[in-house]
C-alpha cells in the first residue's frame, strides 16, 4: 500500500572507447592513401534509460505498476567500396566512363545516369579507385510494461498484463550490395522494424488452504 519507483540512466560516447583499429590502417598511406578513420566503428553513442512506477489505487484492493525503458545505439560504420573514377572533365565524352558508342542514345544516358551515382575515388588514378564510405548504424529499442492486480475476495484474485515491445535498425549500405561486396554506397539504406505485443489477463481462486 505504498507507492514506489525507479529511474536510471546510462549513457557513453567513443570518447570513453578505446581504438579498436589497427594503427596500419590509420597510416595516411594505408590502402593506396585512403586510411580508414581512427575510431570511425565504435559506438559513437548510446543510451540506456528507465523508469517504473508502482502502488495502489485503492487501499488493499487495486494495485498498479508500469515500466519503461528506451535503448538507443549510434555506430560508425567505414566501407572501402572500389568506385570507377569519373572524375575527369570528358569522362562521359571519350573517357574512362563513356558508353560504347553501338548502344542506342536512350541505354547510354542510362549507364551515364548509373555512373553518375557513384562517389570519386580518394585517389583519382586510373578507371577505378577506392573510396571511403562512413555512415552510422543505428539500433532503437523501446520497451514498456504495464500490470494491474485486484483483489476481488480473500480467495479471487484478478491481474491484466500488458507488454509491447518495439525495435528499429537501420543500415545505411544495407542497399543490396550496390557498390561492392557487402554494400559500399550510401544510396538505399536499409530499415528494419518489428513490434512484439503479449497480453495477459488472469484470475485466480482458492478452493481451499490446499487447492488453487
Amino acid at each position: 500500500n505504498q507507492f514506489s519507483g525507479e529511474f536510471y540512466q546510462d549513457w557513453y560516447n567513443n570518447t570513453l572507447q578505446g581504438s579498436n583499429i589497427p594503427d596500419s590502417y590509420t597510416a595516411p598511406t594505408a590502402f593506396n592513401n585512403s586510411p580508414i578513420r581512427a575510431h570511425s566503428n565504435e559506438i559513437q553513442k548510446y543510451y540506456d534509460h528507465d523508469i517504473n512506477v508502482g502502488g495502489p489505487i485503492k487501499k488493499d484492493k487495486l494495485f498498479f505498476f508500469g515500466n519503461y525503458e528506451g535503448i538507443r545505439r549510434t555506430q560508425g560504420v567505414v566501407k572501402l567500396p572500389v568506385v570507377p573514377n569519373c572524375t575527369a572533365a570528358n569522362a562521359f565524352t571519350g573517357g574512362n566512363c563513356t558508353p560504347s558508342a553501338s548502344l542506342p542514345a536512350a541505354t547510354q544516358q542510362a549507364i551515364i545516369n548509373v555512373l553518375k551515382l557513384f562517389p570519386a575515388p580518394d585517389v583519382a588514378s586510373g578507371v577505378s579507385g577506392v573510396s571511403t564510405q562512413v555512415g552510422s548504424n543505428v539500433a532503437t529499442e523501446h520497451y514498456a510494461l504495464g500490470r494491474a492486480d485486484y483483489n476481488l475476495s480473500n480467495n479471487d484474485t484478478l491481474f491484466f498484463r500488458s507488454v509491447t515491445d518495439k525495435t528499429e535498425f537501420t543500415d545505411p549500405f544495407g542497399g543490396g550490395g550496390f557498390g561492392g561486396a557487402g554494400g559500399g554506397l550510401q544510396l538505399w539504406p536499409e530499415g528494419d522494424e518489428q513490434t512484439a505485443q503479449f497480453t495477459t489477463l488472469q484470475w485466480r481462486r482458492i478452493v481451499s488452504p490446499t487447492v488453487v
